[in-house]
């Protein structure tokens, strides 16, 4: 559906289906003889796609006029999804060949008690 940066760029977000793709250069002076193993780190979590975070949605509510009620179109919100949850599939593939795959549960820092 979307994707989307936050916080001055150093957070990408993403809704609805489709992929992030990553180039990772090795320096020419490195050579893969004798490697084993690799790592490459990377904060991931799922989350509700929110009013606010959507394109279009009606940005001065009147609530008078038959607006429903939307909390999380507050661009200072953050619902907690403690009863709800919003699960997403992660994949990991190198050259073309998927080497990890594993289901998040939901975003655990929007949790009950984790910032609130």
């Amino acid at each position: 559906k979307r994707q989307w940066n936050v916080l001055e760029g150093r957070k990408v977000n993403g809704a609805g289906e489709g992929f992030f793709q990553y180039t990772i250069s090795i320096p020419e002076d490195v050579t893969s003889n004798g490697v084993k193993e690799a790592f490459f780190l990377v904060e991931v979590s799922a989350k509700e796609y929110f009013v606010k975070d959507q394109q279009e949605y009606e940005r001065e509510q009147d609530f008078m006029k038959g607006s429903l009620v939307a909390p999380s179109a507050n661009p200072n919100s953050y619902p907690m999804t403690d009863e709800q949850l919003y699960p997403s599939k992660i994949s990991v593939s190198i050259d073309g060949r998927e080497v990890y795959s594993t289901t998040l549960a939901d975003d655990p820092a929007d949790h009950q008690g984790v910032l609130s």
